[in-house]
């Protein structure tokens, strides 16, 4: 019998007779490892690349771990199955026996630290992609265990943003931001692992680098002048196309609200402002007898705790815009504002400014609209606002409806969909405006532009984008667009010949993220293609046998996702949240 075999067969027989989901004593790691794949490499990104610190504890002596589980069966070794900084890691082997599995590592000696510290990085390499199998639903969740100075322990998961568990099956550099407040001095007492509702068929394995437990200093920042934008190229921006020219506009003012009236050949919209409703979404479409809300349910939330009491004077309408000054008074405190409202074509536009250097409002929401009769919402593709995440049009009683914030004007954080329904008549067709703390704790001063069409055309309620034409447009008139993400390049060229046979001849081709790479490293900041895939030199004759086809090729790229393994890794470009968490983009 092989090493291998009886060091597999020793394991098993442990497992068997000491399983680990049934003991309550510590077990300690192993400097050895039951089943070897064979010596790894590192990255070969980080060639010659140095420790940015000096690690508070590694995996390379597995003895000074010990582990505990529940719910499943698990042992950690020393392993050079994959490589990083030093000549061995950490090999967690585990295999989940229950709905619920736990696992705790703890260095045999807990590391207090009585210096400053707020921030942890661990290298870690996981048994799960975000695609794919084994499942990503299965993959565990890693939490640092941390001792406050009262003795409570604290966990704290090491996913602070993007896709949650270790669903990166390469080399990956999680970090915790600590949260404020916690009494010091602070012990690190070991990692959790934690996964529910799945069991795995098989043992798998997750590698562990090195810790570091550290204090984050950032520095001021500083930046260029922003540069002058070619958009947007029209005061109005968005505001829809309208087919009839010839039409007029009628504001007028009542005690408790104000009617804008648009009245052209072909058809009348006709608006309600009520000032009684609060600000800024007291809105309806009058049909006849029935007023429609269409913000039913929506309005401004604040910081401050309670629901706000507003006071406004309006001023007499100027031309065809209404302006308001109002103050929210939420509990003992008061916010200051300058809304207006006004008719363009057959929009409704809404105006919101905070008149503070601080902004105290967290959400705009937009609720629901109705009551509808006869409705049904309406995806359109162009309109996302990330991936699947869309507004709707909605279309009742003979009516399009579209409500958006004007993405040229506002310094919202973050625009966002609601569950779109129809649901006892109130149709639910968009979300609202989020304004999220800065790094420094402060918000942005409210600052939107809201578009309300409504139109029996579906045309007239399409939002422009205000954007001049594109200099590819004379190149790309007359060209199919292809993306192919296959990173084989002999697969390519058959793609290539077969689609060019077929009479193809005017393509654009852009090879997605895989032409860069072999598995799980980066796939931008990056001029070098995968070494295995033959490097810059094979890319180059891929894309010359392209070109060769009469067909104009290029290479993914962004600059919005840098990878921990990057040659050009740095922290101090990473983009933070308002707690100092570091914004994943990507599982790796």
């Amino acid at each position: 019998m092989t090493d291998k075999r009886i060091l597999t067969f020793l394991l098993i027989f442990h497992w068997m007779i000491f399983p680990v989901s049934l003991l309550v004593a510590q077990q300690r790691g192993q400097n050895f490892d039951p089943d070897p794949q064979g010596k790894g490499e590192r990255p070969y990104e980080m060639a010659g690349r140095q420790e940015e610190r000096v690690p508070a504890i590694t995996f390379e002596d597995a003895t000074k771990w010990t582990v505990e589980a529940k719910g499943c069966e698990a042992g950690l070794y020393r392993s050079n199955d994959q490589l990083l900084y030093r000549d061995y890691v950490g090999k967690l082997i585990y295999k989940k026996t229950a709905e619920l599995s736990e696992i705790i590592l703890r260095p045999v000696q807990a590391i207090r630290m009585e210096d400053a510290w707020d921030c942890i990085n661990f290298w870690n390499y996981g048994a799960h992609w975000l695609w794919g199998e084994p499942n990503y639903r299965r993959a565990f969740q890693d939490f640092a265990l941390i001792r406050d100075g009262n003795g409570k322990v604290h966990e704290i998961n090491f996913t602070q943003s993007g896709n949650r568990g270790l669903v990166h099956k390469y080399w990956f550099m999680q970090h915790i931001k600590l949260p404020e407040g916690l009494q010091r001095p602070l012990t690190f007492e070991g990692i959790k692992f934690r996964g529910r509702n799945v069991t795995d068929d098989a043992p798998l394995s997750i590698y562990l680098g090195p810790i570091y437990i550290y204090e984050e200093v950032l520095n001021p920042m500083s930046f260029e002048e922003f540069p002058e934008l070619p958009f947007p190229v029209r005061d109005v921006t968005i505001l829809p196309t309208n087919k009839v020219r010839s039409y007029n506009y009628r504001v007028k003012a009542f005690d408790d609200h104000v009617d804008f009236k648009y009245e052209g050949k072909d058809t009348q919209i006709h608006y309600r402002v009520s000032l009684k409703e609060g600000f800024p979404l007291g809105v309806s479409l009058v049909k006849g007898d029935e007023n429609i809300s269409i913000f039913h349910g929506g309005g401004l939330v604040f910081d401050t705790e309670g629901e706000p009491q507003w006071s406004a004077t309006t001023r007499k309408p100027i031309r065809d815009t209404l302006w308001v000054d109002a103050t929210a008074t939420v509990g003992n405190e008061r916010y200051n504002f300058e809304f207006f409202y006004t008719n363009r074509r057959k929009s409704l536009i809404i105006g919101m400014n905070e008149l503070d250097s601080i902004g105290h409002v967290k959400e705009v929401t937009l609720g629901s609209t109705g009551p509808v009769h006869e409705g049904k919402l309406i995806s359109v593709p162009f309109l996302n606002f990330d991936y699947a995440v869309a507004p709707r049009i909605l279309y009742a009683d003979s009516m399009f409806y579209f409500v958006q914030f004007d993405w040229y004007y506002t310094d919202a954080s973050q625009f966002y969909m609601e569950l779109p329904e129809i649901k006892k008549k109130m149709a639910v067709h968009n979300g609202g405006a989020r304004y999220i703390p800065k790094t420094n704790g402060l918000r942005n001063p409210l600052r939107e532009r809201l578009f309300v069409n409504v139109s029996p055309d579906v045309q007239e309620v399409f939002p422009t984008i205000d954007n001049p034409p594109s200099p590819m447009r004379s190149f790309q008139v007359d060209r199919l667009w292809r993306i192919n993400g296959n990173p084989n390049h002999d697969d390519l060229k058959a793609e290539a010949d077969r689609l060019r046979s077929l009479g193809i001849e005017h393509l654009t081709i852009r090879y997605h993220e895989g032409i860069w790479r072999d598995g799980g490293e980066s796939y931008t900041f990056r001029l070098e293609t995968a070494p295995r895939r033959g490097g810059n030199v094979a890319a180059k004759k891929l894309a010359d046998y392209i070109k060769s086809k009469g067909w104009r090729v290029g290479f993914y790229s962004n600059y919005t996702d840098l990878a921990p393994v990057n040659k050009n890794w740095s922290e101090d470009m990473v983009m933070r949240g308002p707690k100092g968490e570091w914004k994943v983009s990507w599982s790796r």
